[in-house]
């Protein structure tokens, strides 16, 4: 099993995702993708999907976070491509 992907509020108006660390009845540590860890918790993150979908429109969620995600998961795959039809 990889990494799970976690949404995290960073402030009051701000989120940014990162990787879960480690996870107690007391809160979560989380990794973002510049290297920072923050403790948070529970109540102040949002999973994200941890699949990639052939169609967007195929997300639990469609959101900012889970489309660049997606993006990302499918890039790092190789399996970006885009459709034209005639």
């Amino acid at each position: 099993m990889g990494p799970r992907y976690i949404q995290f509020q960073t402030s009051p108006t701000s989120w940014d995702s990162g990787i879960l660390l480690s996870q107690t009845k007391d809160g979560m540590r989380i990794q973002d993708f510049e290297g920072q860890e923050f403790a948070v918790q529970p109540q102040h993150t949002k999973n994200i999907q941890q699949k990639d979908v052939d169609d967007m429109v195929g997300l639990d969620e469609l959101d900012e976070t889970n489309l660049m995600h997606n993006l990302c998961v499918r890039y790092m795959r190789d399996t970006i491509y885009v459709s034209s039809y005639k």
